[in-house]
C-alpha cells in the first residue's frame, strides 16, 4: 500500500515539475530565464528596495536550464530551495524522520540560522545595489 502523502509533498513535486518543464522549453527554444515573467515583488514595487527572496524566480530558471553561475548571481539560496524541495518531493518520511527526532533547541537554533543567513545575505545584497 502506498503511503499518504501531505501537501508539502505534492507542492514540492509541482514546484519541481514546473521548473523542469520551464527548463526544458527554455532550452528547446533558446529562451532565456530572464525573460520569463515571474511573481513581481510587491514589496520592491512598493518600497523600491528588493525583499530577501527577490531573485529566486530567476535563480531557480537559471539551475533547470544548467546555469548555476547565473543562478547563484541571482539568488545563492535558490540551491538550497530546490535541494529541499527534492528532498521533500522524493524522502519525506525520511526528511520528517530527520526532523522529528532532532530535539526542540536544535530545531530552534537552526531556524534561527536560516533566519541569519537569509537576512545576512540580504544585507550584503542590499549594499552590492
Amino acid at each position: 500500500m502506498k503511503p499518504a502523502t501531505s501537501f508539502d509533498t505534492h507542492l514540492a513535486r509541482l514546484f519541481l515539475a514546473g521548473l523542469a518543464g520551464i527548463g526544458v522549453v527554455c532550452i528547446l527554444f533558446s529562451i532565456p530565464a530572464e525573460s520569463i515573467g515571474g511573481v513581481p515583488c510587491l514589496a520592491h514595487r512598493v518600497t523600491g528596495i528588493p525583499c530577501p527572496g527577490c531573485g529566486m524566480t530567476r535563480a531557480c530558471l537559471n539551475l533547470a536550464k544548467g546555469n548555476w553561475a547565473t543562478a547563484w548571481h541571482y539568488h545563492p539560496l535558490s540551491f538550497a530551495l530546490v535541494g529541499l524541495s527534492i528532498a521533500m518531493a522524493f524522502f519525506p518520511i525520511q526528511l520528517r524522520a530527520a526532523w522529528r527526532s532532532t530535539s526542540v533547541s536544535a530545531r530552534r537554533a537552526i531556524l534561527a540560522l536560516t533566519l541569519l543567513v537569509i537576512l545576512g545575505l540580504w544585507v550584503v545584497r542590499l549594499n552590492t545595489l
